[in-house]
């Protein structure tokens, strides 16, 4: 259901700033430049940064009858970073709360964990190759017919 959510490096944003700045910066780029793919790299302590984002992906997704949401409109995604601070140390105040992760799931907006630190994994995904998308059918092919004959479909299907 995600399928269409491939960011590239200029669309990366690790988010330090406060909350008001953040939404006002977001909106700006959706209205003004017409930019609908943000990927929003932030610390897992900054619940109100995901609080916000999940108020933004709530308005400006609409639901569909089928259960999902239409995401033609804005297709922004959030990676949670809980590796330590850039001190290196681990508090005991470094985590995630759960019920916010709840709610994200709930909306069924598109929030990712990671164990790595916000720098870190904002260079990972900078420095990151693509072995394949989505719009390359050749490679597709060519991987389903590599993979097929080694899958039980019937032991899947009855699991």
């Amino acid at each position: 259901r995600y399928r269409d959510l491939h960011f590239g490096t200029h669309d990366l944003a690790c988010v330090t700033t406060a909350v008001r700045r953040f939404l006002r910066k977001t909106h700006f780029e959706q209205a003004e430049r017409g930019e609908r793919r943000p990927l929003f790299v932030t610390h897992c302590t900054r619940d109100d940064v995901l609080l916000a984002f999940l108020a933004y992906y709530k308005r400006t997704t609409l639901p569909l009858s089928t259960g999902g949401v239409d995401r033609n409109e804005w297709l922004g995604a959030m990676v949670l970073c809980t590796g330590a601070c850039s001190d290196g140390t681990f508090h005991e105040d470094n985590t995630h709360l759960p019920y916010l992760v709840d709610i994200a799931r709930a909306y069924d907006a598109p929030v990712m964990l990671t164990s790595k630190g916000t720098i870190e994994a904002t260079n990972f995904m900078a420095n990151f190759t693509a072995k394949m998308h989505v719009g390359d059918q050749a490679r597709i092919a060519a991987a389903i017919d590599h993979y097929e004959p080694h899958i039980d479909f019937d032991l899947l299907l009855n699991s």
